[in-house]
This record gives structure tokens, C-alpha cells and sequence, in this order.
């Protein structure tokens, strides 16, 4: 299963990790995930 969330910082998104993780029955993986104008940039700063 994949689940995309949305926190307000990156500390909030931790601490839910931690708190799911403590149940013992859930792995997680955290991926960046950058708003799509700074995808761009980073795309046209390639060349």
C-alpha cells in the first residue's frame, strides 16, 4: 500500500512515523516530494 500525506512540517510528519511505527505492523518510507515549480526548476537548471 502507498499512502501520500501532507504535513505541515517535516518534524509533524516524524512524529507520526514514530507513532505508527511503535504498533510494530507498519514500515515506513519517506520520500521528498517537491511542489511542481520547483520540479520545473530544477528540471531547466539541467540545461
Amino acid at each position: 500500500m502507498v499512502a501520500v500525506v501532507e504535513a505541515p512540517d517535516d518534524a509533524v510528519l516524524a512524529r507520526f512515523s514514530l507513532m505508527l511505527a511503535t504498533a510494530g505492523n507498519v514500515r515506513t518510507r519517506t520520500l521528498k516530494a517537491f511542489p511542481e515549480l520547483a520540479y520545473r526548476e530544477i528540471i531547466a537548471s539541467l540545461g
